[in-house]
């Protein structure tokens, strides 16, 4: 299980340290002008930078979205304890999906900067997983397969 009435997220400890793993890597400074891999290990400077030229307040976008996740967690708990399929759909629709097209819509460039990030990842990700080369090498034949280009 990944919810907890034992933390104030409403996650269980585990989730909550990936979570803010998560947000020191997506909720980087907006207002930059330009990408330190330094400081941007996980991501990469060209998911960073695409997010980036979308200006500062579209920039903030993967930070925006992460929010919505850390604040889900009592939606989730409804949706399981839900006792009917409309409950459940009203639920997904008003907390979930109608927030996250809102932030997509009011940024529409982002969809295409993560698609950028997909495609053209430079972070070090798979350098931190067991298996990273043959983990990155799966990646990119996955990548190539979806035709990201098509987007």
């Amino acid at each position: 299980t990944v919810l907890s009435n034992e933390t104030d997220s409403g996650f269980t400890a585990d989730v909550d340290s990936f979570l803010e793993l998560a947000e020191y890597h997506l909720c980087f400074a907006a207002d930059a002008t330009e990408c330190d891999s330094s400081e941007n290990p996980l991501l990469g400077c060209n998911c960073v930078e695409g997010f980036l030229d979308q200006g500062p307040e579209c920039a903030a976008t993967p930070c925006n979205l992460l929010e919505i996740v850390l604040g889900a967690a009592p939606t989730l708990q409804q949706i399981i304890d839900a006792d009917s399929v409309q409950t459940v759909y009203e639920l997904l629709v008003d907390d979930l999906y109608i927030p996250i097209t809102n932030i997509l819509c009011a940024c529409p460039g982002t969809v295409g900067a993560g698609i950028n990030c997909a495609a053209n990842y430079d972070g070090g990700l798979f350098g931190l997983i067991p298996n990273g080369t043959e983990a990155e090498e799966r990646y990119r034949n996955l990548i190539e397969e979806l035709d990201l280009g098509t987007f």
